[in-house]
């Protein structure tokens, strides 16, 4: 009776704390008095009353009174104090937290059928005999063939024009043959970038020149994917699932898919090209064709030794950022004899007092320098063995982050993310591959496995790491990858209100990394995913292979509310489905903008006045194409249109507008474009004030 008459009290509660119920629990800690007058009996009134609660939701929250049918008080509780917890602070076990990838048998559900239209086919002097190999089978009177070197700059810019240039047979695929290699890993990183480059600048050309339905993307490797265990795999072709999983956000529209062939690639490609499967990373094994999928991780049993050698040596390169620290910490605390951090710059005056503190328990020494530049790893090495303790772990934990969508990456960004996350850890692999080691850790991040729009060069990185700790534990080598989502605490993710990932706490972080270790596994994702907000930031995800093993847990955390599909709409008047169109809009754009409470968005406000940029602008406009087959263009959105503007477009294009609506539409565009108009000249207006 007390339970039901403390969690009623929730209706006397300021309507802005409710709001935020989803994210924060109010806990009753203590109380004042609690006077038992009579029995309660089965059922009793509750009278609840608000009397203090301050601006954070704690404190003294108030008083309960329960009476009887008579209206004789029974129990009196005064002064119930509260403490407001986070959902996101709340402890999540392991097990809640780990994930995987599968490969799993999957033929092609449907029929291949001839794919009319002109094909883009793009190779380098490597892959060219695949290509025409390629081009002279799948070329037929309905499929027109156009083939350029992507070496040849100015070839690929004609063979665009020519494959959009044709009314009849408009752009209906572009295949890059990425070419493999030996497993040198020095070199698999140039592949990699160069590969990802061709792929970006491809990219660029589609979006930004070609106009009407897009081609789709296809990404052509040959036997340079592990499925199930065969061969080490290439660390090259490993970071295209990472761009794979982005361009699933960024570019869901050009269905990008990577297709790793055996011998059989002309039956093989003729197959997946004539499907419209929705798989992202697909493998074909002696005519056998496998998809990758996420699945939960299950922990395997623990090793008996100790994961961390009391008296021996440990590297960690981006020791002096909070990740690094905390992994620093616990390695001194579990015997660590000596301890070498690294990181580009030198220790800050409170770095100092923190090493300082550690030194009493191990051997302290930083070494200054960018792993990725030659002879930096050697020195950690040897610094780690200066003493004559034995180096017995390594964790690769630099890192730098530049975020930008595919489109607009530049070769600059490319190369600063890639320098630490996998020029470095070659280095360090080289410099350390004759010692005895324990476990050599790899910190990569979510974004390769979950994906990430905006991350496309940091998730390319990160993937080639995990393609790295593959080709290591085929080898023989210790080798633990970890995609970590965001910790608490550390960088940025305080702020990450709105991210379908909750930062994990430092202490679940270490409590993972033990475990993970522990058992030996190569490859794991640790992130606590909200599964809540995963389906309304990304309701794209629903029609991706990939996701389809955990796509009933978001179905269930999906609170659709009375959203029945676009189809229910035209069964309803044009003010109601307005009215849906709205509720829905607001759900998804609140996801997207990290807005707790979707009542929060204002309809009759520009968005961009909310604070939203390209990278929303690209999410939202594929929530509204996941949700109701059509989109308004980015560019509306980014003009100062308002909710109700986006409205109004779709119900046009929906076909559901009524006459007078349909007369508006040009006058909604005019206003956007006029509020950028005076946006832009009152921005030319202050750079003029400033040079005078």
């Amino acid at each position: 009776m007390l339970d039901a008459a403390l969690q009623s009290m929730a209706a006397a509660m300021p309507d802005r704390t409710v709001a935020r119920a989803a994210e924060i629990s109010y806990l009753p800690v203590a109380f004042e008095t609690i006077r038992v007058l009579r029995d309660v009996g089965r059922h009793a009134r509750c009278h609840a009353e608000v009397v203090d609660l301050d601006e954070a939701g704690a404190g003294k929250l108030g008083t309960v009174t329960l009476t009887d049918d008579a209206g004789n008080v029974a129990v009196e509780l005064t002064g119930v104090y509260v403490r407001r917890v986070e959902r996101r602070a709340l402890p999540l076990p392991l097990e809640r937290k780990i994930f995987d990838t599968a490969w799993v048998e999957s033929p092609t559900a449907s029929e291949a059928v001839v794919t009319p239209g002109s094909w883009l086919v793009l190779s380098d002097a490597r892959t060219s005999v695949t290509a025409n190999e390629f081009a002279a089978h799948w070329g037929s009177p309905q499929r027109r063939i156009v083939t350029a070197d992507l070496d040849d700059e100015s070839a690929v810019r004609a063979a665009f024009a020519e494959t959009g240039g044709d009314a009849e047979r408009p752009p209906a695929g572009v295949v890059l043959f990425i070419a493999g290699g030996p497993t040198d890993l020095a070199e698999a990183v140039t592949r990699a970038k160069e590969s990802i480059w061709s792929i970006a600048s491809t990219i660029r050309t589609i979006v930004g020149g070609w106009h009407g339905r897009s081609p789709r993307l296809w990404l052509v490797s040959r036997r340079a994917l592990a499925v199930n265990g065969g061969g080490p795999g290439d660390p090259a072709a490993a970071a295209l699932r990472g761009l794979i999983r982005v361009l699933a956000y960024e570019h869901s529209d050009l269905r990008a898919t990577l297709v790793d062939v055996d011998d059989d690639a002309a039956t093989a490609l003729a197959t997946e090209f004539g499907s419209t499967d929705s798989d992202g990373v697909v493998a074909w094994r002696s005519g056998r064709r496998y998809a990758e999928r996420l699945t939960r991780a299950e922990l395997g049993a623990s090793q008996r030794r100790p994961v961390v050698r009391p008296g021996a040596a440990y590297i960690v390169t981006g020791g002096l950022g909070g990740l690094g620290l905390a992994v620093a910490r616990w390695l001194v605390d579990n015997g660590a004899g000596r301890l070498v951090l690294n990181s580009r710059g030198a220790p800050s005056d409170d770095h100092h007092k923190i090493l300082a503190a550690m030194a009493d328990c191990a051997e302290i020494a930083f070494v200054a320098g960018d792993v990725a530049s030659p002879g930096v790893a050697e020195k950690l090495v040897a610094a780690a063995e200066e003493t004559g303790r034995e180096l017995r772990g390594i964790v690769h934990a630099a890192a730098v982050i530049d975020d930008a969508l595919v489109m607009t990456m530049t070769r600059e960004s490319l190369e600063r993310v890639w320098a630490p996350k996998a020029v470095g850890a070659v280095r360090l692999h080289e410099a350390s591959a004759t010692r005895q080691l324990d476990w050599w850790t790899g910190f990569s991040s979510a974004a390769s496995l979950l994906g990430s729009p905006g991350q496309g060069a940091y998730a390319t990185a990160s993937a080639w790491l995990d393609g790295m700790m593959a080709w290591r534990a085929s080898s023989g080598l210790p080798a633990t990858g970890i995609n970590w989502g965001p910790w608490s605490d550390v960088g940025v993710a305080r702020s990450l209100t709105g991210s379908v990932l909750d930062p994990i706490t430092p202490a679940e972080g270490i409590e993972a990394l033990e475990a993970l270790l522990g058992t030996g596994r190569t490859l794991t994702g640790v992130a606590r995913l909200r599964t809540d907000r995963a389906l309304a930031a990304f309701p794209e995800i629903r029609s991706l292979g990939y996701f389809s093993r955990v796509v009933e847990e978001l179905d269930a955390a999906d609170g659709g509310g009375d959203w029945a599909g676009v189809e229910a709409l035209r069964s309803v008047d044009p003010a109601e489905a307005q009215r849906i169109i709205i509720d829905r809009l607001c759900t998804r754009i609140a996801a997207v903008m990290g807005y707790a409470d979707p009542a929060a968005v204002d309809t009759t406000q520009p968005l961009t006045g909310m604070g939203l940029d390209s990278l929303m602008a690209v999410r939202i406009r594929n929530t509204a194409r996941a949700d109701f087959g059509v989109e308004p263009p980015v560019a509306l959105l980014l003009q100062g249109a308002t909710l109700t503007d986006v409205v109004a477009d779709l119900v046009r294009q929906l076909a559901l507008a009524e006459p007078e609506a349909g007369r508006q539409h040009n006058q909604i565009r005019d206003r956007a474009q006029q509020r950028a108009a005076a946006r832009q000249e009152a921005a030319a207006r202050r750079k003029r004030g400033q040079r005078v």
